[in-house]
C-alpha cells in the first residue's frame, strides 16, 4: 500500500521512557508527550558563562540604569503574573518569592519588585527571563537590546575620545579606559 505524497512520520515517545523529575523532585503532571514539548530546544540565552559576584553587581547596576523611556514601556507592558510561573518552573524564583511579588497591590510595584529580585539572582536568571521574553514578548526584549546598544555606542565613544587624548599626550593609554567587563560586552555586539 502506498502512502500519499504529503504523509510524514511522527515520532512518539515510548510509554516506558524514563520519567524526568520536576521542580523539587516531584513528577511532572500530564502525559509524557506534553513533557517533551516543554523540554524542547533551549534558547541561546541559556548559554551564559559562570557568574561571579562582580558580574551580579554589574548586572544590577545595568538594570538600574535602563533609560526612562524603555523602563516606562517595560513597567507598563510587562505582565509579571504571566512570566513568574515560567521562572519558578525554571528554578529562578521560589514559590515564596513569587507570592511576595504577586502580593503587591499595584502592577508597577509588582514589576519593580520583580526586577529588584531578578537583579539579585545574577546573569543566568536574567538570561532565563530574556528567553521567555524572546518567546512571548519580543518587543520588550527589543527594549533591553536597544538599551544595551546605546550603552555600547557610549562606550565606543568614550574609547575614541580616550584614544584622541592619548595621541595628544594628555591622558594615559586608552586600554585603561575599558575595563575587562566593557570589553566583554563589546564582544557580544561584534
Amino acid at each position: 500500500m502506498s502512502q500519499p505524497a504529503d504523509a510524514c512520520a511522527v515520532w512518539m515517545m515510548p510509554t516506558e521512557a524514563a520519567e524526568l523529575p520536576g521542580p523539587g523532585g516531584s513528577p511532572f503532571p500530564g502525559p509524557p508527550r506534553a513533557r517533551t514539548a516543554e523540554t524542547g530546544a533551549g534558547s541561546w540565552f541559556y548559554h551564559c558563562e559562570p557568574t561571579t559576584r562582580r558580574e551580579k553587581e554589574r548586572r544590577a547596576e545595568q538594570l538600574s540604569e535602563i533609560p526612562r523611556s524603555y523602563k516606562e514601556r517595560i513597567l507598563r507592558d510587562l505582565d509579571v503574573s504571566w512570566v513568574l510561573p515560567h521562572l519558578v518552573y525554571d528554578g529562578v524564583f521560589s514559590l515564596q518569592e513569587c507570592n511576595q511579588i504577586l502580593s503587591r497591590d499595584d502592577s508597577l510595584e509588582r514589576v519593580d519588585s520583580f526586577f529588584l529580585k531578578l537583579c539579585s539572582k545574577g546573569p543566568k536568571a536574567f538570561c532565563a527571563f530574556c528567553s521567555h521574553l524572546e518567546e512571548f514578548c519580543p518587543y520588550l526584549l527589543t527594549c533591553f537590546f536597544l538599551y544595551l546598544q546605546e550603552q555600547t555606542r557610549r562606550i565606543l565613544q568614550d574609547v575614541a575620545a580616550a584614544e584622541e587624548k592619548a595621541r595628544v599626550g594628555t591622558q594615559p593609554e586608552p586600554s585603561s579606559v575599558l575595563e575587562t567587563e566593557d570589553r566583554e560586552s563589546l564582544q557580544l555586539f561584534n
